[in-house]
C-alpha cells in the first residue's frame, strides 16, 4: 500500500492489524490466539504469491492490459436470498457467460490461473491422483458448509475473495466475530474517496486479468450478496453493468446469514453464543444492508437492475430465467431451456437441511419488522 501501484497489489494493513489485535489482545482467548499466529504468516505468504502473479502478468501477459470487461452480469443480495442457486442456473448458458472459479478468487492473476490450469492438465493425463488429493483438502476445508453454501476449489464462486485479500470486506468476519469494532468492513459506498478509488482500481485489474484468463469473448458473469454495501461503487465502477436482485422475506434471511457465520466462529471462538451480542449485531448488519439497498436500488435504470421474488425462484426457477432473458433481450438455449426443466422438477421436492431462526439468536419479528417495513410492505410479506 503506497509501494506499489494499486493494480498490483492493495491492502487495508490496518484493518488486518485490528483484526489480530482484537482476537489476541482485547477480547483474548486461547483458540482466537492460535488462530491468528496461524493467519499472519499465511496471509504474509499469500500476499507474497499474489504480488508475483501479478507482477509477472505485467511481464508475460501484458496484452490483457488492452483487454476491456464490457457490460457485465452481477447477482447482488442480502446473503442467503438464493443468489448462488440463480448463478449456477446462469452458469448453464456456458456459451454465453464466464464466471471466475474458486480458485480463480483466490489467485487473481493470470500467471497462477494458467499454471493450475497446466498442473490441472498434466495430472488428467496421469490418473489425477492431484485431483484426489484435492477432492480430499476440499472435505476438510468445507466440511460443514456442505448444506449451507457447497463450495470447491475449481467450483464457480463469488468474488468477495478479491475484497478480503484487501482487508476490505465484511467477509472477515468469519475470523473476527467482534462487528461492532470493525466498521471500516461495511459500506465502501461510504468510505472516503481514497479509498474507494485504490479499491477500484485494484478491484476492476483484477476482473480484467481473471476474464483474460478464463475467456474473454464471453460475458463476464459475477455473484456477490456482499456488494449490497458497495453498489454505489460498483455501478460506477462498470457504467455498464446489469444486476440481478434477488429478493427474501427477512424473517428468513437474516437467522440464515447469522447461521453461516456461527459455525466457522465455533473454530476458533466457541465462546460466541448463539444468543449472544455478537450474533446479534451481524444480524443488524444483515438488516443495514437490506435497508440500504431498499433506498438505494431507485435510482438505478430498470433496464439494468432487475428484482426477482426468492420464492419465484425456488417454485419454478425455469420460468425465472425465462422471464430474465427476455427482460434481458437473450435468446435461451435449447439445451439451457432443457436443462432448466429437469431442475425444476427436482427442486420442487427439494428441502434444505439448514434450519434456524430469530429466536435463536436473540432477535424478534418485530425488531426486524419495524426496520424493514418499507421491504414488507413493497413485496407484500406478510408480517
Amino acid at each position: 500500500m503506497g509501494i506499489l501501484h494499486p493494480s498490483i497489489f492493495y491492502v487495508n494493513f490496518k484493518v488486518f492489524a485490528k483484526i489480530l489485535w482484537l482476537n489476541m489482545i482485547k477480547y483474548p482467548s486461547l483458540r482466537r490466539g492460535v488462530f491468528c499466529l496461524i493467519l499472519f504468516p499465511v496471509m504474509l505468504v499469500y500476499w507474497s504469491l499474489l504480488i508475483v502473479g501479478r507482477m509477472l502478468d505485467e511481464v508475460l501477459f501484458f496484452p490483457y492490459r488492452w483487454h476491456k470487461v464490457k457490460a457485465p452480469l452481477y447477482i447482488i443480495s442480502n446473503p442467503r436470498s438464493g443468489t448462488t442457486f440463480l448463478h449456477r442456473l446462469f452458469n448453464l448458458d456456458d456459451k454465453r457467460f464466464c464466471t471466475p472459479l474458486l480458485y480463480h478468487t483466490l489467485f487473481p492473476c493470470i500467471f497462477w490461473i494458467r499454471l493450475f490450469d497446466t498442473i490441472a492438465l498434466i495430472d488428467s493425463k496421469i490418473g489425477r491422483p492431484l485431483h484426489r488429493i484435492l477432492g480430499w483438502l476440499e472435505r476438510k476445508a468445507f466440511k460443514g458448509w456442505k448444506d449451507v453454501h457447497p463450495m470447491g476449489f475449481t467450483m464457480p464462486e463469488e468474488d468477495e475473495n478479491l475484497f478480503v485479500s484487501t482487508m476490505i470486506s465484511p467477509a472477515l468476519i468469519l475470523a473476527c466475530p467482534f462487528v461492532k469494532e470493525l466498521p471500516e468492513l461495511r459500506f465502501v459506498d461510504s468510505m472516503p474517496q481514497r479509498t474507494q478509488k485504490s479499491l477500484r482500481v485494484f478491484y476492476k485489474n483484477s476482473l480484467q486479468r481473471m476474464h483474460y484468463a478464463i475467456d474473454p469473448s464471453k460475458t463476464l458473469l459475477v455473484k456477490n450478496v456482499f456488494n449490497t454495501g458497495r453498489l454505489q461503487w460498483l455501478m460506477e465502477t462498470f457504467p455498464d453493468a446489469k444486476v440481478i436482485y434477488p429478493v427474501r422475506h427477512p424473517y428468513k434471511f437474516v437467522p440464515s446469514v447469522v447461521s453461516m457465520f456461527t459455525g466457522p466462529w465455533r473454530l476458533h471462538s466457541p465462546d460466541i453464543l448463539d444468543d449472544s451480542e455478537e450474533c446479534r449485531d451481524f444480524a443488524q448488519l444483515a438488516i443495514d444492508y437490506c435497508s440500504y439497498m431498499q433506498k438505494i436500488r431507485p435510482t438505478f435504470a430498470g433496464d439494468r437492475f432487475f428484482v426477482i421474488d426468492y420464492q419465484v425462484i425456488k417454485e419454478n426457477p425455469h420460468q425465472v430465467i425465462l422471464d430474465l432473458y427476455h427482460q434481458m433481450e437473450l435468446d435461451l438455449p435449447e439445451e439451457v431451456e432443457a436443462a432448466l426443466q429437469e431442475i425444476s422438477k427436482g427442486n420442487k421436492t427439494y428441502m434444505s437441511k439448514h434450519h434456524y431462526s430469530l429466536a435463536q439468536y436473540g432477535m424478534t419479528k418485530k425488531d426486524v419488522h419495524q426496520q424493514l417495513v418499507e421491504v414488507f410492505n413493497e413485496f407484500e410479506f406478510e408480517a
